[in-house]
């Protein structure tokens, strides 16, 4: 749906819009809060407009570990939603619109990483890497 007034760039905009109140708050990867202890560096093996069932394969392989929800809740709120069965590391979907869906996962030195899909659909897709970012 475009958004008057954002002309050529509706569709960018909503996905920043939509990806920002998924998302909470943003951290920029690879950069410690002053203090935190955490790697200078953790390079998460992503690649814009991916699968996710690609980029969970190479998390996986190179040490990342999947972040089990927090709260029964979100299974619940979409219990005919196979991706909540298939992924033990999805943590949201919107449900509506481009079907954006953040997953959590925890770096081999233990750095949690939030990652956004777009495109997904209920039947079991996920979608494609929109972004992602480190966890505080």
């Amino acid at each position: 749906m475009p958004i008057p007034g954002a002309g050529a760039h509706s569709g960018l905009v909503l996905r920043l819009v939509a990806a920002s109140a998924l998302a909470g708050s943003l951290c920029l990867a690879g950069v410690p809060e002053p203090g935190s202890g955490r790697p200078a560096t953790v390079d998460p093996p992503l690649q814009p407009g991916q699968p996710y069932g690609e980029a969970r394969i190479a998390l996986q392989t190179s040490g990342w570990k999947p972040r089990p929800r927090s709260i029964s809740v979100v299974c619940s709120a979409i219990l005919l939603d196979r991706r909540c069965h298939l992924y033990p590391e999805l943590q949201s979907c919107s449900q509506t619109g481009p079907g954006f869906c953040r997953f959590e996962w925890t770096s081999p030195l233990g750095v949690p990483l939030a990652v956004i899909t777009s495109g997904g659909q209920p039947g079991g897709d996920p979608g494609r890497l929109s972004t992602w970012f480190m966890l505080p």
